[in-house]
């Protein structure tokens, strides 16, 4: 069999196989009638802040695939307090920041990777600046499990536990 057989029969056979698939029936997910217990929960929180903030900030986009430079995120100053106070005073009742998104820049100095705030223009651990702001004005949470954490030895326990974990934190706080 030569080239040209070979790849005229590889192409009908591809054909013919997305052809079957076109015409088969798609089966889609249905839609629950009720909340699960996690969606309930958080429909209960009722009105919040979700911080999105990290290094596509500086570049203009909502989606970066990590390989834009450390060194690029230069905020001038986190003022953490200014953005639990905002949220508090706005009436949310919780806050929740994304610490670590898909591109894999750490909100914190990690000891995993140098793709974190201490590569950067603004070396500031945001996730202890957003829970020691939200301590101030109430209680700290774990997004997890929603642990209350009433001293800055069991935040510290926290940020160790979850900061070097290949699972995303997001640190709540409640307000009401």
């Amino acid at each position: 069999m030569n080239h040209r057989t070979l790849f005229v029969s590889l192409a009908l056979a591809l054909t013919t196989a997305v052809s079957a698939q076109i015409k088969q029936k798609l089966i889609l997910p249905q839609p629950g009638t009720t909340p699960s217990k996690a969606q309930q929960a958080q429909i209960d929180r009722k009105y919040g802040m979700f911080i999105h903030f990290g290094i596509n900030t500086f570049h203009d986009m909502e989606w970066t695939d990590g390989t834009k430079p450390a060194n690029s995120y230069q905020p001038t100053q986190i003022d953490a307090e200014q953005w639990i106070t905002a949220a508090k005073e706005a009436g949310m009742r919780y806050v929740i920041l994304v610490s670590k998104h898909h591109d894999g820049f750490c909100l914190w100095d990690s000891k995993l990777t140098t793709y974190d705030v201490a590569s950067s223009g603004n070396p500031t651990n945001v996730i202890e600046a957003v829970a020691k702001a939200c301590k101030k004005h109430g209680n700290v949470h774990r997004q997890k499990d929603l642990a209350c954490l009433r001293n800055s030895r069991q935040m510290e326990k926290l940020r160790q536990n979850y900061s070097e974990s290949k699972h995303k934190c997001a640190c709540s706080q409640s307000f009401g």
